[in-house]
């Protein structure tokens, strides 16, 4: 429409004007808190063994030799062994009670093999995945660095292809709320707590790493899951040292939560507006 005014006319223009942009979180929930993606969690192997080896990639023919006889005993469902590989035994006869276990020796052995009680043995299908656990310990042990105080019982260890000692072991026969968990990160060896008679009360988990046992332990009183196991200590005989891995599982032995990161989406709105443009008449 136009109009004639003092020699003017009117045009109306339709202009769009003001845009304007919002931050719409997604997964919103009721309370307006933004939703979130979890990232980045592990959940703990399932482990029903007291001790799990699988295998090294160095030239040592054994995967276990210990003197070794009780596999077990310290938490209900935990007992027998698992070995990827050789193992080593005394040339006298021991045994333990499995508990109903069935024990894996995927490989060839030396010297008398354990009789296990109220258990069987398996040389095929090897129950556990190294990988896994190689993921496991790395992000549990990132997780008890970045946040101490949130895995006060977790030890973390990085050989780098050398050598490391437990340390901060614990007092001796601990519960579960209290007893460490000792975790190696990479290859390497690892040698138990030092000293005649000072027993190993944590658990370990070192999937890529040798645990030698060179001193008189007693025993190891929680689970082991490792590359090798080899009680040094023992002598190439396989004196027996009395040695006894119970297979206990620390309450430091949980998931490592993800991290929640907030999803967002940007919407863009445009809101139009009308504006009146003068011109002059001609």
């Amino acid at each position: 429409m136009r109009t004639r005014l003092f020699g003017f006319r009117f045009v109306e223009v339709a202009v769009v004007m003001a845009m304007s942009a919002a931050l719409v979180p997604t997964g919103a929930s009721a309370n307006g808190d933004p939703g979130c993606e979890t990232t980045g969690g592990v959940s703990a192997p399932s482990i029903t063994h007291a001790l799990v080896l699988f295998g090294g990639p160095g030239s040592d023919w054994y995967t276990y030799k210990s003197a070794n006889h009780t596999f077990g005993g310290g938490t209900p469902g935990i007992n027998g062994l698992a070995i990827n590989g050789n193992a080593g035994f005394p040339n006298y006869s021991t045994s333990f009670d499995a508990q109903g276990a069935t024990n894996y020796i995927i490989g060839g052995y030396t010297g008398v093999r354990p009789t296990a009680n109220n258990g069987s043995w398996y040389e095929f299908d090897f129950p556990y995945t190294q990988q896994e656990w190689i993921e496991y310990a790395a992000a549990l042990a990132d997780a008890a660095e970045a946040d101490p105080a949130a895995y006060s019982n977790v030890r973390v260890y990085r050989p780098n292809g050398g050598t490391v000692t437990i340390t901060n072991d614990g007092p001796d026969y601990p519960s579960p709320p209290n007893q460490p968990l000792h975790v190696v990160v990479g290859e390497g060896t690892v040698f138990t707590t030092q000293g005649q008679n000072d027993k190993t009360d944590g658990a370990i988990i070192a999937p890529e790493a040798k645990v030698d046992v060179d001193k008189q332990i007693s025993h190891v009183d929680g689970f082991v899951v490792a590359a090798q196991f080899i009680e040094s200590y023992a002598g190439p005989n396989l004196n027996n040292t009395g040695l006894q891995v119970h297979g206990q599982s620390p309450d430091a032995f949980v998931d490592v939560p993800g991290e929640c990161v907030s999803t967002t989406t940007t919407t863009t709105t445009t809101t139009p507006t009308t504006t009146t443009t003068t011109t002059p008449t001609t």
